[in-house]
């Protein structure tokens, strides 16, 4: 925690793009990218189906609704 989503290199690392970020029930303004991540943070990403079934068993990675 307390890293940016740059500094974490999160795209690199889960082939995801984090659209927004949202910290207790309210969006976070900003470019994603500069954000400091915290927890209880909630990332709307940008994902392959690929992501989802690596990470669904951990409880840090709920999955959410998939769009089609």
């Amino acid at each position: 925690m307390n890293k940016t989503i740059r500094g974490s290199r999160f795209r690199t690392r889960f082939n995801a793009v984090i659209l927004s970020v949202s910290r207790e029930g309210k969006r976070v303004l900003g470019k994603p990218i500069d954000i400091t991540f915290r927890m209880g943070d909630t990332l709307w990403l940008e994902a392959s189906y690929q992501l989802e079934e690596q990470y669904r068993f951990l409880s840090g990675f709920p999955a959410g609704q998939r769009l089609k």
